[in-house]
């Protein structure tokens, strides 16, 4: 357990301060959030007071692991150690049948949308970033951060695999619109879609046991974020959920992080952006909505579901 968010019936946030709120005069709804541990990968920058022993290694998906003085393995990045470390989740789901929907807690890596330039560069089903994501072949998805193989590969032991359920991705236009728009069904619209000005090759739906959240999955109440114009410092707001941290390991990966306080990295959306050539994404802020170009390197907060 890590926190709780109190929200009155008109979804406005109830102020919480030392554990206590002032009830209004409706009925409030509170969600709680937990955090759970599933799967290893490099993120904390190795402490100086540790060695590490090269000569003793193993081989994870893309990375070659050493052995540090601390007992602990650590991936090298240029020429800097990073501790291979458990992934922390937040729980943002429960399905029926006790499948969880899990987002990482923090940026874990900086990679790229997509390198191919064509009218499709934008299109998360044809991306480079999703062949990442699932690649469970040592010899699929050649890494710009090591060797061969993917996240799917390196992050998860067989046995945890085997505990990722496989996920009907929505790639549908609504998908790339808030919450609030795509709860609308058919009268939701992205008028760029499709448009001919950033060439929407196709919205079909994906299989994946990792994926990217979309626009509407991350402006989800359900899923404990606001609505796409709430995030930090818009003048009501003081946080965000949607606002993720970057390690170590990332930072030297190519991902960003704010110097401002509160504040965190920029962080991929499987959205296209009307844009050709472009994504969506969350800002530092926790803003949803914003676009980067596919072949600049920006975060990576991975989401899966995991079987009961």
């Amino acid at each position: 357990f890590v926190s709780y968010t109190v929200r009155g019936a008109d979804g406005t946030t109830v102020s919480v301060a030392d554990g206590k709120f002032t009830m209004p005069a409706s009925n409030v709804t509170v969600t709680a959030t937990f955090l759970v541990t599933f799967g290893l990968w490099p993120q904390t920058i190795k402490a100086s007071t540790v060695d590490i022993n090269e000569s003793e290694s193993k081989t994870v998906g893309e990375f070659t692991y050493y052995k540090g003085s601390d007992g602990q393995w650590y991936a090298r990045l240029s020429d800097k150690y990073y501790k291979v470390e458990p992934i922390k989740w937040r729980v943002l789901a429960k399905s029926s049948n006790g499948e969880k929907l899990l987002l990482a807690e923090s940026v874990l890596i900086g990679k790229l949308y997509n390198a191919s330039k064509n009218i499709y560069e934008n299109v998360y089903q044809n991306s480079e970033i999703r062949k990442w994501l699932n690649s469970n072949a040592k010899s699929a998805a050649k890494s710009d951060h090591g060797g061969s193989g993917g996240f799917l590969k390196t992050a998860f032991t067989d046995a945890e695999r085997a505990k990722i359920a496989d996920t009907s991705v929505d790639n549908s236009e609504s998908s790339t619109l808030p919450d609030n728009y795509y709860s609308l069904g058919t009268n939701a619209r992205n008028v760029y879609w499709n448009s001919g000005v950033n060439q929407y090759a196709s919205d079909t739906n994906t299989t994946d046991k990792v994926f990217l959240l979309s626009v509407q999955e991350v402006t989800t109440r359900a899923y404990g974020f606001d609505v796409y114009s709430a995030y930090k410092g818009d003048g009501t707001h003081t946080g965000s959920a949607r606002i993720r941290q970057t390690t170590d390991y990332a930072k030297a990966s190519g991902a960003n992080q704010s110097s401002k306080a509160g504040m965190g990295g920029w962080w991929w959306l499987r959205s296209p952006h009307y844009g050709r050539g472009f994504a969506d994404l969350v800002e530092e802020a926790g803003k949803p909505y914003v676009f980067g170009d596919v072949d600049q390197s920006l975060g990576v907060v991975p989401a899966l579901w995991l079987k009961n």
